[in-house]
């Protein structure tokens, strides 16, 4: 998956990341921890900018069916998932109801301080922000890299950008990328620079 990010390769990429996350899906015993749920539908949303909308409706129902499903005794990556119900809705087409259950929970995510779960729901509430809420992602990026504990930094938003498209769009991201020099060339190679 990463060789072809990096070759700018979306067809390979997109067929090994199904067999990735099914085979998420098969060591949870078929449970949808929400790393999986928040990942797919991160997926969903890029099978729909890339066309793919056949494939992306396929994620979508299969996290619908599962979202709710308790906890098992293979969950073991368990974080709140608040901080991505506001993605489903926003693929399933209530972008108003999305940004309101996304506003809502803002301050509550960035004060959490519970450890891992912090770090786990911050990362995840930047890529819900940079899909639902892009006029508030840098001002999110910025709260969340100035605290001691990150999952989020300047090297893991460029090592992803298919993930935070909207991040990586922002002018004061984009000075920050050229002031820091490592990553311009390969965000140019992916015409985001």
């Amino acid at each position: 998956m990463v060789v072809a990010m990096f070759n700018n390769d979306y067809e390979n990429y997109a067929k090994n990341w199904i067999g990735k996350w099914d085979s998420h899906h098969a060591d949870h015993g078929n449970w949808s921890c929400p790393a999986i749920i928040n990942d797919e539908l991160n997926q969903a949303s890029l099978m729909f900018q890339n066309g793919k909308t056949i494939e992306a409706e396929k994620i979508i129902k299969k996290a619908t069916e599962t979202i709710e499903k308790p906890i098992n005794e293979k969950s073991v990556c368990v974080f709140n998932t608040r901080v991505y119900k506001p993605k489903l809705d926003y693929l399933l087409g209530n972008k108003a109801l999305a940004r309101a259950k996304f506003d809502a929970m803002v301050t509550e995510v960035m004060n959490l301080k519970k450890f891992p779960r912090g770090l786990v729901e911050r990362k995840v509430l930047l890529e819900t922000a940079d899909m639902i809420a892009p006029d508030q992602v840098y001002n999110i990026y910025k709260q969340i890299t100035s605290k001691d504990l990150s999952m989020v930094s300047l090297e893991t938003v460029c090592a992803n950008p298919w993930k935070y498209p909207n991040l990586l769009k922002n002018e004061n991201f984009q000075k920050e990328v050229k002031k820091d020099g490592r990553f311009v060339d390969f965000l140019k190679m992916n015409k985001i620079l």
